[in-house]
């Protein structure tokens, strides 16, 4: 993203200079370098800032994920303790299990979670970077124009002071309307092309998040299902045991009779 925006703004800068036949090669030089090197100290903060985000972004989930190792483990253990295990016993692990696998689902959704805000948060900022950018472009066109202006003013100076004057206002207001004027429209398709760019990357990220909701709770409700089912085949097997163990207890007595 920021090597598009980097090129980009090399471009319209370009363009726009460019435009502007009437400056010098040194006028319009001054102007590319100064808006290089502005950019380059906007990327760099940006970079900082992004870097600065990732870091924060990975503590707050590392924190979370320990917890959640900690937790497995603990069940391992436990689990390994005790082989035989009766029917409470198996319940409960049970539960800790089913507990264990909605936390790590959890996880899942509130990372994809605070990636995507982490990216909407990174696309502002490179926005309000872009308008950062423009205004300072308008302004440092502007002055060039007006030394522009004033220069042609004095050149064609007939010595007449208050025709100077004149001449000097009128010189000095034509290029601060070309200035808030012509640069608008020079840069105003490029930014609505960069609308769309970040726009389409928000949607992006917001659909993958909700693909990735859709999946958990597809996984919750088949999980549910097994677990039913398995208790249910359980519950079966249970009054088999007994039904098999009376009859057997019924033989034995009669058995026992004869």
């Amino acid at each position: 993203m920021q090597k598009h925006l980097s090129e980009r703004q090399e471009k319209i800068i370009q363009g726009v200079v460019s435009r502007l036949g009437c400056l010098s090669d040194e006028s319009a030089d001054c102007i590319l370098q100064k808006h290089r090197l502005l950019l380059c100290s906007v990327l760099t903060r940006l970079t900082h800032r992004r870097v600065g985000m990732a870091v924060l972004t990975c503590m707050r989930l590392c924190r979370k994920k320990s917890l959640l190792q900690e937790l497995r483990e603990q069940h391992t253990l436990q689990k390994g303790s005790s082989p035989c295990q009766d029917e409470d016993q198996w319940q409960l692990q049970k539960a800790v299990e089913s507990h264990i696998l909605e936390e790590e689902e959890k996880l899942e959704e509130e990372t994809q979670q605070t990636h995507l805000e982490f990216h909407q948060q990174l696309v502002t900022e490179i926005q309000e970077a872009l308008q950062f950018l423009q205004q300072h472009m308008e302004q440092v066109i502007g002055q060039t124009l007006l030394q522009h202006a004033r220069r042609e003013a004095g050149k064609k100076s007939s010595g007449d002071g208050q025709d100077f004057k004149e001449r000097l206002v009128e010189a000095a207001v034509e290029s601060v309307y070309g200035t808030s004027s012509n640069i608008n429209r020079l840069v105003q398709n490029y930014y609505q092309q960069l609308g769309k760019i970040t726009e389409g990357y928000e949607g992006k990220k917001l659909q993958q998040l909700k693909t990735l909701q859709a999946e958990r709770s597809e996984r919750i409700r088949l999980r549910k299902k097994q677990e039913n089912e398995l208790a249910l085949k359980e519950k079966q097997t249970k009054g088999l045991m007994n039904v098999s163990s009376t009859v057997h207890q019924r033989m034995v007595l009669q058995q026992k009779k004869v």
